[in-house]
């Protein structure tokens, strides 16, 4: 197991974590023996407000380009499925933001329209769905 140096320099023997409330990304914090009772008290400010559900930052590029209306449970099922082995199989798509990483804000940015999807015309204007 790691022990990490704690916020006071000293090994730590614990950690939990701090949630960012714009975000809701999560920072590991450690914390030595002497700073039990912060951790303490960290954690149950945290079980108080947990904060916002997390704004994704990794994934989602190959469903910006190849997801067809109506396919978002196949390809959370996907995903699940390939999470499975690399983690501990908890994985659900982000409720509030969708699995296409176009969808997703970035932290300091104002969010920007969706961008433009392309589609194949015929000669007469007919769009040809994929």
């Amino acid at each position: 197991m790691i022990r990490r140096a704690g916020l006071c320099g000293q090994r730590g023997i614990e950690h939990t974590y701090t949630v960012d409330q714009e975000t809701g990304w999560r920072t590991a914090v450690w914390y030595c023996r002497r700073h039990e009772d912060w951790g303490n008290a960290l954690r149950a400010q945290r079980a108080a407000n947990p904060g916002p559900e997390p704004i994704p930052n990794a994934g989602g590029l190959v469903v910006s380009y190849l997801m067809v209306d109506g396919q978002e449970q196949a390809w959370a099922r996907l995903y699940r499925d390939a999470a499975a082995w690399k983690r501990d199989g908890q994985w659900e798509p982000p409720k509030n933001y969708g699995l296409r990483a176009d969808d997703w804000p970035v932290s300091g940015r104002e969010l920007v329209p969706e961008p433009v999807r392309l589609r194949l015309a015929t000669v007469d204007g007919e769009l040809i769905q994929p």
